[in-house]
């Protein structure tokens, strides 16, 4: 089978600009390119990199909304808690005063975290296409960390696999002689 020729900087801007319409769309791109069309090893590095970068801040994603999720499961069961307690007891508990006081107050909060969070992903999204295409190295702060760390537990996944693959094809080339 013939493969497409096609720039390697092209292809490798347009896994860029995949990124940002999501997954599904970003290793369909990679895929297709990979096995119809020629490409070089940079290109293969900027495809592992983009995967491993977006492994990194889906993991951060999702590490947030477990923590957001978790404390919003925490006052809905104690909202319910006290709910059930007011249907059995003849003076009830002050469930307003506990939301007014409590609830309310620490959501908001959340609200804004959330909000905060989500922006901070969006910026180190960009900052990352901005850096790769500039060919700099993006600007370290707490939340790039964060990311980096998974994109290297995701790298050195990819590398372990592969080297573990290389092994197992050389054993079995040794025994089939």
């Amino acid at each position: 089978m013939n493969r497409i020729k096609v720039n390697n900087g092209m292809a490798a801007a347009i896994i860029l600009m995949s990124m940002f319409a999501g997954w599904q769309t970003l290793l369909l791109a990679i895929v297709i390119m990979l096995v119809l069309c020629e490409t070089d090893d940079k290109f293969k590095g900027i495809a592992i990199r983009v995967v491993a970068f977006m492994a990194g801040i889906t993991l951060v994603g999702y590490a947030w909304d477990i923590i957001y999720q978790g404390i919003q499961l925490a006052f809905s069961g104690l909202n319910t808690l006290i709910s059930t307690l007011n249907y059995y007891l003849d003076s009830p508990i002050s469930i307003i005063k506990l939301n007014q006081y409590l609830i309310d107050p620490v959501t908001g909060i959340l609200k804004f975290l959330d909000s905060g969070v989500t922006y901070l992903l969006m910026l180190a999204k960009f900052g990352f296409v901005v850096a790769t295409l500039s060919g700099k190295a993006v600007k370290e702060n707490f939340i790039i960390k964060k990311i980096n760390e998974y994109v290297s537990k995701v790298v050195s996944y990819v590398n372990n696999v592969e080297a573990n693959t290389q092994t197992a094809r050389t054993e079995q080339q040794n025994v089939s002689e």
